[in-house]
């Protein structure tokens, strides 16, 4: 027996058997000496973390760079179905220069001026003007203002106004307002009339808004007014513009 093992005790058994008995050795000393939380990343060789040793849904987007959270984006998707159109809005506004001159109540009583006018083209228009009638005469003073397209009245302007000879009761401001439908390029006028002689009408002006179109509203009023009746009496003549 002994003389087999001489024969077999070679150095390169010895040296094969010591390698052995280390790798054993220091496997078993990894296993049971290691403290706990010791291995971190400077212990880790690159890639040594493979996909199978990550647990499954342990990792969220703030565990990934900015780069692989980008690369995650899927395509952008179809175009979806167009919204319902919106309401019609004002697409143009017109209007008379600011700053106009005033203009002089004609010599002859009743006789129309006209005292701004505002060119428009075809279209729809929501218009609204209005005229600061003065008078200057020693005696009332009737007025009435009227918005025409041509020859079409859009507002008559209703009942004349009486302006008294008094200061501050001898102006008023004339308001008017239409709608109106124009097939055609025209000229929106304003055109007043006045049964004194001397006054002024100040600050004429018109302005129009293009719109898409025109509504209508209906209202009902279920006021009851209870009015008391006073007479006054005035020497003044009714004004009926004439050309």
């Amino acid at each position: 027996m002994r003389s087999f093992l001489t024969r077999r005790l070679t150095y390169a058994n010895v040296v094969a058997s010591l390698a052995l008995f280390l790798a054993l050795g220091g496997v078993s000393y990894a296993a049971t000496q290691l403290a706990s939380n010791s291995v971190g990343t400077a212990q880790l060789r690159s890639n040594a973390v493979t996909g199978p040793k990550v647990k499954n849904g342990s990792l969220t987007a703030s565990d990934l760079t900015a780069g692989a959270r980008t690369a995650l984006k899927g395509d952008t998707g179809a175009t979806g179905p167009a919204g319902a159109a919106g309401a019609a809005g004002i697409s143009a506004a017109f209007a008379t220069p600011t700053g106009a001159k005033a203009v002089n109540f004609s010599p002859t009583k009743g006789k129309a001026v006209t005292v701004a006018s505002l060119a428009l083209p075809a279209g729809t228009f929501s218009v609204v003007a209005k005229v600061v009638a003065n008078n200057n005469g020693a005696a009332n003073a009737g007025v009435r203002c009227q918005l025409l397209s041509g020859t079409t009245k859009l507002d008559d302007g209703g009942a004349q106004v009486f302006l008294a000879p008094d200061r501050g009761l001898d102006r008023a401001v004339l308001p008017l307002t239409a709608a109106v439908v124009l097939d055609a390029a025209a000229s929106l006028d304003v055109s007043c009339a006045a049964s004194g002689v001397k006054g002024q009408y100040h600050g004429p002006m018109i302005t129009a808004d293009q719109v898409g179109s025109l509504g209508s509203a209906e209202t009902t009023d279920t006021t009851e007014t209870t009015t008391t009746d006073t007479t006054t009496t005035d020497t003044t003549a009714e004004v009926t513009p004439t050309g």
